[in-house]
């Protein structure tokens, strides 16, 4: 949207403006990520992918990036184990 006017496009505030989105569409999108957290987080610490997951007859993808979640090394020694 912000190309049209000669802007550089910001995806969450361009995202945020789309017509086609409800105002509950965008609350959702913006306390969201934090209500799964919330909800998410407590599981995942019993999760031990290392013991519980050593081996998996099925092709798998590990990605990662500029993440704070998803420490590298975590995946490297994930990806040694499989």
């Amino acid at each position: 949207m912000a190309e049209r006017f000669g802007l550089p496009s910001l995806p969450l505030a361009d995202t945020l403006r789309t017509p086609e989105h409800t105002l509950l569409d965008r609350t959702g999108f913006l306390f969201g990520p934090a209500r799964s957290m919330r909800i998410v987080l407590p599981q995942l610490g019993d999760l031990d992918l290392v013991s519980q997951a050593a081996r998996l007859d099925l092709p798998v993808f590990l990605v990662t990036g500029h993440d704070m979640n998803c420490v590298g090394e975590l995946l490297e020694r994930y990806y040694r184990i499989l």
